[in-house]
């Protein structure tokens, strides 16, 4: 989950869309590959969604019952078209494979942002389990904590993932937000400076240095 990283395994998902044009898998992953890119790089958020669409549609083209181009489209679909039936897409999709943590993850991110605090952590809980090591899916089950008003648990959580992967930019947005919770502003700034420079994103970097020079002449206000 950098943008160096992404970006590279979107081209190689290009490459073996365009080798294997009848297969569903690449078209999927390159969906999944954009929506990425628009969380830990710069792609630009309609573009990104535009471009998951186009590329999951042409999975579900070739074979309607793609778990990947139903999670990728159920992503698009929630977070950019605000469609009620969206988590539907993600629980369907989490039903054809039940071995995707990356499907887990994304159905708590959505059932998070419904506060359906409960469900969320059990999803987060079972993308775990698949994916034991995948500090993604942790930083992003703290968000959740962080939004369920457990801030002290989201804290120890973020701490943990960063000990371990301390350039994961999620987990220093997400830190960030918790410093924002207890009025702690330099550590916020701190953190959502790194993760601006983490996914290269030059714009947040220029705000946040303004914000900090007003910090420092103008206190909190």
């Amino acid at each position: 989950r950098t943008p160096d990283g992404i970006a590279d395994a979107a081209g190689i998902f290009r490459q073996l869309a365009a080798a294997h044009p009848d297969r569903p898998e690449a078209f999927a992953k390159l969906a999944d590959c954009y929506l990425l890119q628009r969380e830990f790089g710069t792609l630009p958020e309609p573009e990104a969604y535009a471009r998951a669409r186009a590329a999951a549609q042409e999975a579900l083209t070739r074979d309607p019952r793609s778990s990947g181009g139903l999670r990728a489209l159920a992503f698009v679909r929630f977070w950019h078209d605000a469609d009620p039936k969206a988590l539907d897409l993600f629980a369907r999709a989490a039903e054809l494979d039940r071995r995707s943590a990356q499907t887990q993850l994304w159905y708590a991110n959505a059932l998070s942002a419904r506060a359906r605090h409960k469900e969320a952590q059990a999803a987060f809980a079972r993308a775990r389990a698949l994916d034991p090591n995948n500090s993604a899916i942790i930083a992003d089950q703290a968000f959740d904590l962080l939004f369920a008003g457990r801030t002290d648990e989201a804290e120890r959580l973020l701490r943990a993932v960063l000990a371990v992967q301390p350039g994961l930019s999620s987990a220093h947005r997400a830190l960030s937000w918790v410093a924002l919770r207890r009025g702690n502003d330099r550590l916020f700034l701190a953190e959502a400076g790194e993760a601006a420079r983490l996914r290269g994103d030059r714009a947040t970097l220029a705000e946040l240095a303004e914000a900090e020079a007003a910090l420092a002449t103008g206190g909190r206000p």
